[in-house]
Formats: structure tokens, sequence, C-alpha cells
């Protein structure tokens, strides 16, 4: 790529062509006017502009697919939830680099890192929209439903909640060790209460509702059961067993 002062030098030898040869005026004058569109794109910048990161911004550094946060380019502050090899998911870490700038009362530049060897991009668009008008505070994440420590069934396995992100997902953890690594931000959807589960399998046992054993069912097919035959379906099972109801046998 042509420098700022490449395309100059080369703009003033065609003005110079144009007034050695006459005849070659017109052609002359149209490439200079073009070499002078892109004397545009390469010129300097400001003294102002923004040149980059500085080394109070807040940064998510990607490391061998892990997420890390920090306000500072060394690291002065992180996250107290941070787990030792970072956050499995880049919607999690900008919301709780959001959170990081809310708790320290600032609102700096962010940026996403190491995504493509030492480069760094403007990650602003996506840490920003978590912070409030003033930029001072999160705003509320919607759909919110499960508490830090509650045990939920997914992919036919007990999983712990570390943190629910609402509409962004549910972080779930192995009980047994938080920070082991085997952790994933899951859809609501895609997860259900584990006590739920479990007062639905003893349900399905006592009426007698299958052949075979219950414990062979998935969980999909326990919902699923329990959407065709229990009066109301899944949700009134939840309202009856959350108001402590004896389930009909």
């Amino acid at each position: 790529m042509w420098s700022y002062d490449d395309l100059a030098e080369l703009q003033d030898n065609v003005q110079s062509l144009a007034s050695d040869y006459p005849f070659l005026a017109a052609e002359a004058s149209e490439l200079a006017r073009l070499i002078g569109d892109a004397m545009v794109d390469a010129s300097p910048a400001d003294d102002d502009e923004d040149e980059g990161s500085q080394n109070g911004d807040g940064f998510i550094v990607l490391d061998d697919g892990r997420y890390f946060v920090s306000l500072g380019r060394e690291g002065d502050f992180t996250p107290g939830n941070q787990p030792r090899n970072g956050y499995p998911d880049p919607q999690m870490a900008a919301y709780e680099l959001a959170g990081l700038m809310a708790e320290h009362r600032e609102n700096p530049d962010s940026w996403m890192c190491g995504e493509h060897g030492p480069t760094e991009r403007d990650y602003g668009p996506e840490v920003d929209p978590f912070l409030n008008d003033e930029g001072d505070g999160l705003r509320p994440l919607a759909g919110v439903t499960y508490e830090p420590g509650t045990e939920v069934r997914w992919d036919d396995c007990t999983w712990e909640v570390r943190r629910d992100y609402g509409e962004l997902g549910v972080w779930l953890v192995i009980p047994v060790d938080p920070d082991a690594g085997r952790d994933h931000l899951v859809p609501h959807e895609l997860t259900e209460r584990a006590d739920l589960l479990s007062e639905a399998r003893g349900w399905i046992a006592d009426c007698g509702l299958i052949r075979g054993e219950v414990a062979d069912l998935s969980d999909s097919e326990v919902k699923r059961i329990v959407v065709s035959l229990y009066e109301g379906g899944w949700e009134q099972f939840i309202l009856a067993y959350d108001a402590g109801q004896e389930q009909p046998s």
C-alpha cells in the first residue's frame, strides 16, 4: 500500500508532467485528482484521533478459547467471579467487563484482544449496551430465574448454576469443581430444575404410567409424559410442586 508521502510525490510528478507536456494536461489533471482522492484515505491521523487502546481501557483477552476480563492492560482490576481459566463465552465477558466499569465508576474504551494474533478490535458496541445511560451502572438483565447454586438438568446431566445471565443464558458448572473448565453458557429453554425432574420421575413411577424403569427415561421424555398425562401439564405440575401440594397417586 502506498503511503501518504509516496502519493504526494507521485502527484507532484504528474502535475510536472502536465506542465512539460501540455497535450497531456487533461489526462494528467484527471490522474492528479485520483491521486488526491487516494491521499485522503492515506492521510496521517490527527494527533487527537484514537490511536488504539490505552493502558486504562477495558480489555477482554481471548486465550486458548477462554475470555479474560480486566480494567487496565496489566489486569489492574478483574471481576470477583472470574474463574482462574477465564469465561467460556464472549457475551459473558462483555457483561462482566461492563460490571467492572460500573463498579469502579469508569467508562473507558473496550477492546477484544487475541482473536487474530496480537491484533485488537473495538469492543464497545458489545459492552456499552449493558451500561445505563450515564455509563456508571448496569442495566438489569431480563429473564433471570435461577439463584447461584441451584442444581439444574441439561443434556441429561446435573449441573450447578454459577450465575444466571437471563436472556444471555445460564452459566453452568459441574458441582464438584466449578473451576475445572467444564462450564457452559446454556440457553434457558434447554435447562430445567433438577428437583422438578426428580419429582416428576417419582410421580410417573408411583402412577405406573410406563413399562420399564423410570430411570431409563431421558429428561425430555419425562417432561413429555407429564405434559401429556398431568392435568394442566408441566406448568401446573410446577405450581403444585412449588406450593407443596401432594401429587396425585
